[in-house]
């Protein structure tokens, strides 16, 4: 960026001489402002690595990009927290990990529907004609031969009481690698059904459990940078569950893109260096 911020003054520099301007005239000093892909208020992430490379403590760093402000212990944080994970969609797909991925009706162990086997991948998708979920199975059948809920019945799926891990390829919408899930339940709505259904999905967990997940920075980096993102993440999301509460466009409190912040679910802390990341 500097390199091209040169050629930009040195540019600026010849057209003035060309006009006839003295380069002397020049100013001597002159500002801008950027910012990362995102919402760009905060702290910056490559500056929090800087500065912990430098010797800062997590606290330093953190007073540094937020003036005015104390880093202090909290007794009242929120319990639980929902996150958007994708919308607009007509179909999403549920890998099973490490155990069955239950589906239910009405909240989540509340009226059963289907039990997705260990390795095996279903689809939920937007029946339109219906305003309903139609169900498919890893050959592509219609589970049970029907369709089920719609726009006042969401569709639940549950995993983390027996320990299983549930994938999700259309989280991802970056990389389109996908993420996998640990905690809490996914929650599936229809809507926009008055012209053609589209559904969303959602995941509800634990507060600190959400934590794990964020995935904006490198669990390699050094640990006072790990520790300011952790303090940075968890205020954020609270600050936009107070002020904000649940969203109406999304039905969270926060989605998992930048917008936000980047949330990737378990596939942080089994990903490089994630225990390392969980201890921060």
């Amino acid at each position: 960026m500097v390199r091209s911020v040169r050629r930009v003054v040195a540019a600026m520099m010849v057209v003035a001489a060309l006009a006839g301007g003295s380069v002397a005239q020049a100013a001597d000093s002159f500002r801008f402002h950027g910012s990362g892909y995102g919402h760009g208020i905060g702290m910056s992430q490559w500056g929090a690595y800087g500065l912990a490379n430098k010797g800062w403590s997590y606290r330093q760093i953190l007073t540094h990009f937020y003036s005015r402000t104390r880093v202090v212990e909290s007794s009242t944080l929120p319990r639980n927290i929902r996150v958007g994970l994708t919308s607009g969609r007509t179909t999403i797909h549920l890998t099973a990990k490490n155990g069955p991925v239950q589906l239910w009706m009405d909240g989540p162990g509340a009226t059963f529907v289907a039990k997705i086997p260990w390795g095996k991948t279903w689809t939920v998708t937007a029946a339109s004609a219906e305003s309903k979920y139609a169900i498919r199975d890893h050959t592509g059948a219609l589970f049970a031969g029907r369709r089920w809920g719609g726009p006042a019945r969401p569709l639940f799926a549950t995993f983390a009481d027996s320990g299983a891990r549930v994938f999700v390829p259309e989280a991802d919408e970056v990389w389109h690698q996908g993420y996998t899930y640990a905690y809490g339940f996914l929650e599936f709505d229809l809507y926009d059904c008055a012209d053609r259904c589209a559904e969303r999905l959602t995941i509800e967990l634990p507060f600190e459990k959400y934590l794990r997940g964020m995935g904006e920075m490198p669990s390699s980096w050094p640990v006072a940078a790990l520790r300011s993102q952790a303090v940075a993440a968890r205020t954020f999301a609270t600050y936009k569950i107070r002020r904000q509460g649940l969203r109406s466009d999304c039905d969270c409190h926060l989605a998992d893109g930048a917008g936000d912040q980047v949330y990737v679910g378990w596939s942080k802390e089994i990903g490089p260096d994630g225990d390392r990341w969980v201890a921060a």
